[in-house]
């Protein structure tokens, strides 16, 4: 295969009579192994955590002793490797290492690898053997500015110390196990707590599974959550540990500056602890205080108290001079001039998704989960500031293939739409979507306008 040249030569006894099995005695031998040049690639189908691999690699050594007890010595070097893991992001170059063999012990007396222009991973390890396989290995690793990313998750720079042993069975495998603690420099949080849809998405991401670990996570700053309303820098101390089953965060972070769009307000963070304890899976108790200031003739001063879960959050309005919440709601919604709040803003879809949340919750309890979806929108914008009439959906799963959806506009809800807003003539109308497979599915609807004519499509 391209430049691959591979030799090996040798002396073994053998006895070989006429009319008899060929006998191998316990006699001495002598073999010698070279490989110049060998290809990388060839570990990506031996090891499954190896994701993709190339580079090269050479093996001298000689094998002596007898055919039961052979005493092996030899000398591996791998150089030029690039390698990515399996399921991870991250790529590393410059892959290196100076490997020592025995009959027993595969010894790493020296790993390297870089990752961008300052990223470095240095480390050495050891496999012990039994009988030609593997019984067992342990990697110390020293960690540089090394990256770590999962797309829409986090991206992280940090420093840290791991130790990789064989860890639990999983579908007969043996999974490594990653211990240590890494130290944040710099980290942006995209993982929205507050989504319901995304924490159900995490927790499927165990399958398949290729790494367990537990991990002390530090950072005194620099550490950002940046979801679509806001920024907040935190300081952390976390453990994260993923087991065969599920991923476990305890700990906490505490905010030490940020802002956050709340109902198209820019507000203050003053307050943000998450605590994360595990009881309902990757969902941290929120304690938090923000403040804005509305622009009118008495500079009220709103207050933002939110608490409990982070994806159900129990949310309550002060402010200064004293107003009640509904008034408070009206000059942070509308404005205190009358005015109208920016339609789609992120924070009144947010409360929109929250109030919709609850009522398919309270609902499909109260109808034995024979609905399912319950859902109220506004013609244009978020229920709460925006535009038009109120609709009111419900949806249902027949079968796991087929589900319903129904739509109907509520009368007497109206609000005042723009000018130039484009009118929807739609009063009712339901769907039907038949899934063939995850990604193809046929859609078949009706629609009756105010004028009482159907329509359909599909």
């Amino acid at each position: 295969r391209d430049e691959l040249v591979s030799s090996v030569h040798g002396t073994l006894p053998m006895r070989v009579r006429l009319g008899s099995p060929i006998e191998i005695p316990e006699e001495s031998m002598q073999w010698r192994a070279d490989v110049p040049t060998g290809d990388l690639a060839m570990l990506g189908q031996i090891i499954p955590q190896i994701g993709a691999m190339s580079g090269k690699f050479s093996l001298h050594a000689d094998v002596r002793g007898t055919p039961r007890h052979p005493d092996l010595d030899g000398e591996m070097r791998i150089f030029e490797g690039r390698m990515r893991m399996a399921g991870r992001e991250e790529v590393f170059d410059g892959v290196a290492a100076r490997i020592l063999l025995d009959e027993s012990r595969v010894t790493f007396d020296s790993l390297q690898a870089r990752q961008g222009r300052r990223g470095k991973i240095t480390g050495n390890g050891v496999a012990q053997i039994q009988n030609g396989r593997l019984q067992g290995y342990r990697f110390d690793l020293d960690l540089r500015e090394v990256a770590a990313n999962e797309t829409g998750v986090y991206a992280a720079l940090f420093d840290g110390k791991m130790q990789v042993t064989d860890g639990p069975t999983v579908n007969g495998q043996v999974l490594p196990f990653v211990s240590g603690h890494l130290d944040i420099r710099q980290a942006a949080i995209r993982y929205n707590f507050v989504s319901v849809s995304e924490t159900e998405a995490v927790a499927q991401t165990v399958q398949p599974l290729y790494w367990t670990y537990r991990l002390q996570v530090r950072a005194n700053n620099n550490v950002h959550w940046e979801p679509p309303e806001g920024d907040i820098e935190f300081s952390v101390n976390l453990d994260v540990e993923q087991t065969p089953q599920q991923l476990i965060l305890f700990g906490e972070m505490h905010a030490i500056r940020g802002t956050y769009w709340f109902l198209s307000n820019r507000f203050r963070v003053e307050r943000a602890d998450l605590s994360f304890d595990h009881l309902t899976g990757v969902d941290p108790l929120i304690d938090a205080e923000a403040t804005t200031t509305i622009a009118d003739t008495t500079k009220t001063e709103v207050t933002v108290l939110l608490s409990g879960r982070a994806s159900e959050p129990t949310i309550r309005f002060e402010s200064d001079p004293p107003k009640d919440e509904a008034m408070i709601l009206r000059d942070l919604t509308l404005g205190v001039d009358g005015g109208v709040a920016t339609i789609g803003n992120p924070v009144d879809n947010y409360l929109t998704r929250a109030l919709n949340r609850t009522l398919s919750e309270e609902m499909s309890r109260a109808l034995g989960g024979y609905i399912n979806e319950w859902q109220l929108e506004r013609e244009q914008g978020g229920l709460i500031a925006g535009e038009g009439d109120v609709i009111l959906g419900v949806g249902t799963q027949v079968t796991p293939q087929l589900s319903l959806r129904y739509r109907e506009r509520i009368p007497g809800t109206g609000r005042a739409t723009r000018p130039d807003a484009t009118e929807d003539l739609f009063n009712r109308d339901i769907e039907a979507e038949y899934r063939v497979s995850r990604l193809f599915y046929i859609t078949s609807g009706v629609r009756q306008g105010r004028s009482n004519s159907l329509t359909t499509g599909s």
